[in-house]
């Protein structure tokens, strides 16, 4: 007997709807940053000890703490030490450029010394380095939280043993904590960047269990590789294990909204500010409604300038166009906007697949029709007409349809009549088969055979 039971998600899967529907907080590591110039922990460790070889301990706080008392307590040598392992131009890689272009996330809380997330966002966001930069806080853009500060703070930043000890005590920036702590218990933390080797990354999911006395939601780990008792480890502080490369995982994320951004929007699973943000990222401009229980896209320009694309692809059981009849296969529509028009209609139940998208955004999928119905293209040319016997001569524009593979209709609408001729093809000739004329006000219509 086959279930019936709904297929469970995946922990990738949920965590992509949960950054769809803005309900992801991200807690980002240096790891983010390697690949931008930063350097790893190891090669910081590696430069001091090679500065002061007489160092023995391996753990970069312990190193640093060290290294600080060895030349009289002066922390500025160390800082400016390690300054110098960054590039001296700030760079941005593919993370930090993939991130701007999400604007489901709201606030991002990063341990990294660099500034390669704030440069990439530029005025898209508002950096918190200490307590009094909460007060200016713009709800419209990007919080990016500097833990352990950064460089253009130095006194700040965090890197001692001595230091991580006041951070974790909360004597220094206490009121920092706040917003984490609300993030905590209000969204989806995901970290990104860090490694289950790095001992930081455990004191800080024992720092967030302090302060929310165990109530966090659901929390997860992006990483490429870890050991199984590691994952387990992690499971016991409530985060979810995602194997993927930070890289691979924006590419998916991003693929995803695009694939779900207007059905998130219709279903108010996603803000209108942010569904805005994100089609005007790709170039649409949408006029939309805002209703009780569903939202509505009423109607789509390009944005800035741009045109827009509109690409539908369909895929059927049946080829429908077959030897393609529009007047014997087809049927004249009675009502909606294809009333009076042939159009041959392709029941859903006959479609494998069916998407159209609108510069690369999925606006509608097979689940969103009941019928597909397919309808001649009119080829619009200018003619001339002549009346001899008149003396009258005329341009006006003629509309071809191609109504079966032999045969054409052919539409002159004039001020006062549309003059329809139907001509079939035979062979290399062509022959007028009827002549409709139609009144424009339809008070009176005539049909010649």
């Amino acid at each position: 007997m086959q279930s019936t039971q709904p297929e469970r998600k995946s922990d990738k899967e949920k965590l992509l709807a949960r950054i769809r529907n803005e309900k992801v907080t991200l807690f980002i590591g240096s790891g983010f940053s390697l690949a931008a110039g930063a350097p790893s922990a190891n090669a910081i460790v590696e430069t001091i000890k090679t500065v002061c070889p007489e160092i023995q301990k391996t753990e970069l706080k312990d190193v640093a703490e060290e290294y600080v008392q060895r030349n009289d307590d002066n922390k500025d040598k160390l800082i400016n030490l390690v300054q110098g392992l960054f590039p001296a131009k700030a760079q941005c890689n593919d993370n930090q450029r993939a991130l701007t272009l999400l604007p489901h996330i709201k606030q991002i809380f990063t341990t990294n010394y660099d500034s390669y997330i704030e440069d990439a966002y530029a005025d898209k966001c508002h950096v918190i380095r200490e307590e009094k930069d909460l007060a200016d806080c713009n709800p419209n853009v990007t919080q990016i939280y500097k833990l352990h500060g950064d460089f253009v703070r130095k006194e700040n930043i965090i890197i001692t043993q001595s230091d991580y000890d006041a951070f974790f005590d909360g004597k220094k920036n206490s009121l920092i904590w706040d917003p984490l702590k609300l993030a905590m218990l209000s969204t989806h933390v995901v970290f990104v960047g860090y490694s289950l080797d790095d001992s930081n990354i455990f004191g800080i999911l024992r720092k967030i269990e302090n302060l929310c006395n165990g109530s966090t939601k659901e929390m997860y780990l992006i990483s490429p590789s870890t050991e199984a008792y590691k994952a387990n480890r992690l499971g016991k502080h409530n985060v979810r294990w995602i194997q993927s490369t930070a890289e691979v995982f924006l590419q998916e994320l991003e693929q995803n909204i695009k694939d779900n951004i207007f059905d998130d929007y219709r279903k108010k699973k996603v803000s209108p500010s942010t569904f805005i943000e994100f089609c005007h990222i790709h170039n649409i401009n949408p006029d939309i409604r805002e209703n009780e229980k569903s939202n509505e896209v009423v109607r789509m320009q390009g944005y800035g300038g741009k045109v827009l694309n509109r690409q539908i692809s369909v895929r059927a059981s049946y080829d429908p166009l077959q030897n393609f009849d529009f007047e014997k296969s087809g049927s004249i529509m009675e009502e909606g906007p294809l009333k009076g028009k042939y159009a041959i209609t392709v029941p859903v139940s006959n479609l494998s697949s069916f998407e159209c998208r609108v510069n690369g955004l999925k606006e509608f999928g097979i689940e969103d029709i009941q019928n597909l119905y397919l309808l001649p293209l009119p080829k619009v040319v200018p003619v001339k007409i002549k009346i001899l016997s008149r003396n009258f001569m005329g341009a006006i524009n003629c509309s071809i349809l191609q109504m079966s593979p032999t045969s054409y209709s052919c539409t002159f609408d004039m001020d006062i009549c549309k003059l329809v001729l139907t001509i079939v093809r035979y062979d290399n000739n062509m022959r007028l088969e009827n002549i409709h004329v139609a009144t424009n006000d339809r008070s009176e219509e005539r049909r010649v055979g």
